[in-house]
């Protein structure tokens, strides 16, 4: 340092502060450091030992300008890193809680520089701050408890039972330490505790007082004394109940955050804070916790409900026996025996419950049947007492850290914490009254099912509680409407095969005719849907539950064409219907002119429809799915249409949207889209309100989150791209039309199927199109008749293409005769299809000998033989065609 030795030096400790260079050097080496904290540093060593308040330091390091306090703190905070202070025992720099700062350690100037001053006053030696570790998720509790403690000068931090009061006193206590010059003191409740002997009045000092609920009394006249006697000291609490005292402020330390239930994103799991502590202590033991999956560390962080103490104890167990392991047998008896060296989660909860009233003990026991948050009325149904006494003894426990309250969207809900339920749930199995607690909670949602969608936590645990009792089947069958309303598919057939093997004869029927339910809004096959009707047929014990097992069977058999059976069935339900009352009959109707539609006669299902629809007015309550009215109203818009009254057919389809949205079922609209909208919008060539229409069932689909009805939203796009682009590829809906084989939406389906084979038939590939339009017609001729003509108009527009007008004339008028019967739809498209035959006849010509020929006799059923290629022919290849031809081929 030659050259800077010169100067006049500021000495203390091992630094050496030169003014005038502004250079500060710890032994042979330069501190960096600033302009604005060197002008700080220089004004606190001027006058060691002395207190120097904040408006000084303001007006002299900032001269002329407005700094906020903030400024101040956090400068000296740099300082005090420059020097070192956090490093070792060495300080240089004290807090006065309010007043400022004073730079404590001995200086020596100039010449004298190498001899100790007398500048600073020997302090009397207290405790030092020790190195708290570092808290995860924690960070605003630290800063915000900081903050309320040096404002206060009193601050109790509550929380659950091994809920991290003391580490997070701790890390409070560090962060702090620099604002008092004489330290930080921690002390026992168990011992005697200071007052007036502590110190004299002008030391600063932090008073910590860890698990003060030992010695509440005795803590809470030491902060009085505190608070009156010593203005500079503060005091740091941690503790299950609040003291009382008259200047107490409190702090209650929350769980960590766990990953909700459904949280599928690992990104997401692994940034929360329970599961990042439970890495870190899992790496701790193990020393690497990357190999357990987000998943499995998500299921762990919410067995412990961010109880930080069960975090790590689960850690520590999980990288012993590996988290996959634990997790198979993590029930609450294990939970509360994980053990340090401290003891075990039940040794705590245990020392937080003594001392507890008897009727307080046996609400905490009896809420060990309740998971999750609850409200007033639960806790009172789930312990069998008045809500007003259970009010109050949820107080009690509330202020031993035991409850958890906090304000919700439905008012005051209360909690226990995870390891305080699950010990709660142990001593109710100990004492043989789980079982009533959970009967209770269990009718208690069942007189009013309304309430199951709003405690979902509630209800998947009540579920979850076991088969025994006839409460069982009843909750099951109370949840229907929800998971239905809810789209939980995979929830409700999961607890109603359960229900069913545990089912009484009496409830039996009415969770088979649930599962028919579920079965038929597309969670099931039709062959199970079959199935799960005879079983309802076997069951059923009156007329209207005959009826309803009728139904099941009738949907089956229309899903897969069986139209024969189907008739009979319908028949059946007729002669129930009869000595019923009129929503039985209009069920009966409905399922009457279902069958007469598929069977070509659209009049005298119009007939039928139109008295269902008087039958079941809107607004009535209709618990049968699908819902009768808005079938009805989807099938009258198909029949309108067929009839040729488009008016009234759109009209009707835009009903049956409106009112199944009305409904508030997702599948009953989506079943209106499709089986009435958004076909009709589509033959009518209503193109945007197709694309329209089409958008919002993919939206229901990916709602409704179930394959076969994101395998429906997909056919109708690209029915409707066919529709909009008639080069559209037809192939691109063949995997669509596989996913929905025997599908409750079979005739949506096999309407799709002409549109598809239409396309094919544009887009030349004509022998693939005679194949798909023979299996079309064999289909219809077994079952689906009413669309006997548009097959056999494509089949004609097929053979018109391959240059057989004459076999193409042949079959149109043979499809003439059939559609008459039917109603005007199909026949006004046949005599299109006529017209441009006609004015094309004759056109086409192949001079290569690749012409196809057909023969002109027809098989038993009317449509024309398969077409033969004469020898030479080029099968795959397409002569040419008039342009009128090609015309009436795509479209």
């Amino acid at each position: 340092m030659i050259g800077v030795a010169q100067e006049p030096v500021i000495a203390f400790g091992r630094f050496r502060l030169f003014p005038r260079r502004q250079m500060l050097f710890a032994g042979e080496e330069r501190v960096p450091m600033g302009g604005t904290m060197f002008e700080l540093l220089l004004v606190l060593t001027e006058r060691p030992g002395e207190l120097i308040g904040q408006h000084e330091l303001m007006k002299r390091v900032w001269p002329g300008r407005i700094i906020d306090p903030c400024n101040v703190r956090s400068q000296v905070a740099a300082l005090r890193r420059a020097l070192g202070c956090s490093k070792g025992a060495e300080r240089f720099i004290v807090t006065s809680s309010g007043r400022g700062y004073r730079f404590v350690a001995p200086v020596r100037v100039g010449e004298d520089a190498h001899r100790p001053s007398a500048a600073a006053p020997e302090r009397p030696a207290v405790a030092q701050p020790w190195r708290a570790k570092t808290l995860i998720g924690r960070e605003a509790q630290i800063a915000a408890a900081a903050e309320r403690l040096l404002e206060r000068r009193q601050l109790t931090i509550l929380g659950q039972p091994g809920g991290g009061k003391s580490a997070l006193a701790h890390a409070v206590a560090s962060h702090v330490a620099g604002d008092f010059a004489d330290g930080v003191h921690l002390v026992s409740p168990d011992a005697d505790l200071p007052g007036r002997g502590l110190a004299s009045s002008d030391r600063e000092m932090l008073i910590v007082v860890d698990a003060a609920e030992r010695n509440l009394d005795a803590v809470a006249a030491l902060a009085d004394t505190m608070l009156a006697e010593l203005p500079r000291c503060a005091l740091l609490v941690t503790s299950r109940e609040a003291l009382g005292s008259e200047s107490e402020t409190v702090l209650r330390v929350a769980a960590l955050p766990v990953p909700a239930e459904d949280e599928a994103d690992a990104d997401a799991i692994l940034d929360c804070a329970a599961v990042k502590l439970l890495r870190e202590r899992m790496a701790h033991v193990r020393g690497d916790a990357a190999a357990t999956s987000p998943a499995q560390l998500a299921s762990l962080a919410r067995r412990t409900g961010g109880n930080p103490l069960a975090i790590e104890l689960v850690a520590a167990e999980a990288a012993l026996i590996g988290a996959g392991t634990l997790l198979h047998a993590l029930d609450d008896s294990l939970l509360l025996s994980l053990h340090r060296r401290a003891g075990s989660l039940r040794t705590t909860i245990e020392s937080a419950c003594a001392g507890l009233c008897e009727d307080t003990v046996t609400l905490l026991d009896r809420l060990g049947a309740v998971t999750g948050s609850f409200t007033l009325e639960i806790a009172a149904r789930s312990a069998a007492l008045e809500p007003g006494r259970v009010a109050t003894l949820l107080r009690a426990l509330a202020a031993r850290s035991l409850v958890e309250i906090r304000e919700a969207g439905d008012g005051i809900r209360y909690r226990l914490p995870e390891p305080v339920r699950a010990f709660a749930a142990e001593r109710l199995r100990e004492t043989g009254e789980h079982r009533g607690s959970i009967a209770r909670l269990r009718r208690w949602l069942i007189e009013c099912p309304d309430r199951i969608a709003r405690e979902p936590v509630l209800h998947r645990a009540l579920l979850a509680a076991g088969t025994e009792g006839e409460d069982f089947g009843a909750l099951v069958l109370a949840s229907v409407p929800a998971w239905r309303m809810g789209n939980r598919h995979a929830e409700a057939d999961h607890w109603l095969d359960r229900s069913l093997a545990a089912a009484n004869p009496v409830l039996r029927f009415s969770l088979l005719e649930a599962c028919a339910s579920f079965q038929a809004a597309g969670s099931g096959s039709a062959a199970n849907l079959r199935r799960t009707g005879e079983a309802m047929l076997e069951a059923a014990q009156d007329g209207a539950s005959r009826l309803a097992a009728l139904r099941a069977v009738w949907v089956a058999q229309v899903a897969t064409g069986g139209i024969d059976a189907a008739r009979v069935t319908a028949a059946a339900a007729r002669v129930e219907a009869a000595r019923l009352g009129e929503p039985d009959r209009a069920l009966a109707d409905l399922m009457t002119s279902t069958v007469l539609h598929l069977e070509g006669r659209p009049r005298e299902a119009l007939d039928l429809v139109d008295r269902v629809i008087r039958l079941v007015p809107a607004g009535l309550a209709d618990f049968a799915w699908p819902p009768l009215r808005t079938e009805a109203l989807a099938l009258r818009a198909r029949l309108l249409l067929l009839l040729g009254r488009t008016d009234e057919a759109s009209g009707a389809a835009a009903q049956a949207v409106e009112e199944a949205r009305e409904t508030g079922d997702p599948h009953a609209l989506a079943r209106v889209i499709a089986l009435a909208a958004l076909p009709v919008a589509i033959s009518l060539a209503r193109h945007p309100l197709a694309a329209s229409l089409c958008e919002r069932l993919t939206a229901l689909s990916s709602d409704l989150a179930l394959p076969r009805w994101r395998a429906v939203a997909e056919l109708f796009q690209h029915w409707v791209s066919m529709a909009v682009e008639p080069s559209a590829s037809a192939e691109a809906m063949e995997p669509s039309l596989r996913a929905l084989a025997g599908s409750p939406i079979g005739m949506i389906r096999a309407w799709a199927s002409t549109a598809r084979a239409e396309a094919m038939v544009s887009g030349q590939t004509l022998f693939a199109a005679f194949d798909t339009v023979e299996a079309g017609l064999a289909r219809a001729s077994e079952g689906e008749r009413w669309l006997r003509p548009e097959w056999m108009r494509i089949q004609a527009l097929a053979l018109a293409r391959m240059g057989a007008h004459e076999g193409a004339l042949a079959l149109v008028e043979l499809g003439r005769a059939e559609a008459s019967t039917q109603g005007p739809w199909w026949l006004s498209r046949i005599d299109a299809a006529k017209a441009m035959l006609l004015a094309g006849r004759g056109g086409a010509n192949d001079p290569g000998g690749s012409v196809v020929r057909l023969p002109r006799t027809t098989t038993a059923n009317g449509r024309l033989s398969r077409p033969i290629a004469v020898r030479g022919a080029a099968p795959h290849r397409t002569p040419s065609t008039p342009a009128v031809l090609i015309q009436l081929a795509e479209g």
